[in-house]
């Protein structure tokens, strides 16, 4: 399975970091970091750089694609390359998916007419404007596209992505400290109650 994630200027790290972690544990599974073209590209504190190995042109059919949000991507909803990467890149996926502000980019490549869609909470009603339904929860999940709000969703959504199609005896392994709760004992220690 391939899975490539498209950064941009002023992404969240997180957002490609989790899903990278999780999805780089599943067996036979690649993932490549993707951009218009090589190179670094700084996420949205301007310090933190991640280097994308392949340019969208090197990468048109991946398994997967895998779109981050961040604080730039209200700038970058114009960025005919992307848009159009993720679009013609869909066609050929069996998972379309986004983090948190990321499924605005699902939206503007046209992909979200008339489906469920999630994303950050602050953001959420600008779904609309590409014909989506915002749901405000964590993973939505409707037929080959996943949209995952921020937070816990980031490996929820990974967790589910590389699970898909593989088995339970196959999916993607989280280590105790990337789970939202992990079963006690972890380290000695009780973890606190939460989701």
């Amino acid at each position: 399975m391939h899975v490539a994630i498209p950064l941009y200027p002023r992404f969240t790290a997180l957002d490609v970091a989790g899903p990278y972690t999780v999805l780089s544990m599943v067996p036979g599974c690649t993932v490549t970091l993707v951009a218009a073209d090589r190179g670094p590209v700084a996420d949205d504190f301007g310090t933190f750089l991640l280097a994308a190995t392949a340019s969208y042109e090197e990468v048109p059919a991946p398994d997967v694609i895998m779109v981050p949000g961040g604080t730039g991507t209200l700038d970058v909803l114009s960025d005919e390359a992307l848009v159009n990467w993720i679009r013609q890149a869909h066609e050929h996926t069996r998972w379309t998916t986004s983090v948190c502000t990321g499924s605005l980019l699902l939206g503007a490549a046209g992909l979200l007419e008339g489906l469920p869609a999630t994303s950050h909470w602050a953001l959420l009603d600008l779904l609309k404007q590409y014909g989506a339904e915002p749901v405000s929860t964590r993973v939505v999940h409707t037929g080959k596209i996943v949209t995952a709000a921020g937070g816990v969703g980031r490996h929820r959504h990974g967790t589910h992505a590389g699970g898909q199609g593989r088995g339970r005896g196959n999916r993607a392994k989280r280590p105790a400290g990337h789970r939202v709760r992990p079963r006690a004992p972890v380290h000695g220690r009780q973890p606190p109650d939460g989701p």
